[in-house]
């Protein structure tokens, strides 16, 4: 579903110009200051990307940190993490040349 890698998608997250900020319930509101563009994470994507950042690598990696952390089976949560980077992938904006 994704079309990089978990951690092609953190490189892209890190070097756009955006500013987060973590919201009380868990969950972020990422503003991209150059491009006046607004994403909003739900507590399991802040999640998500916070193991990315702590160096979760494949889908099958986050998707253990989702069942470590939340009650999920491995599909579900394998599923889910798909979705997500997906979703993250069509949000950010291209890698600029």
């Amino acid at each position: 579903m994704s079309t990089g890698s978990p951690q092609e998608l953190l490189a892209r997250l890190d070097t756009a110009s955006f500013t987060e900020t973590m919201l009380p319930d868990g969950s972020a509101v990422l503003l991209d200051v150059d491009s006046h563009r607004v994403l909003t994470l739900s507590a399991t994507a802040s999640f998500l990307v916070g193991e990315l950042r702590r160096g979760a690598a494949t889908d099958e990696a986050l998707a253990a940190a989702l069942t470590a952390h939340y009650d999920v089976d491995e599909e579900t949560a394998l599923r889910d993490v798909r979705v997500f980077l997906a979703a993250l992938d069509g949000a950010l904006p291209p890698v600029r040349a």
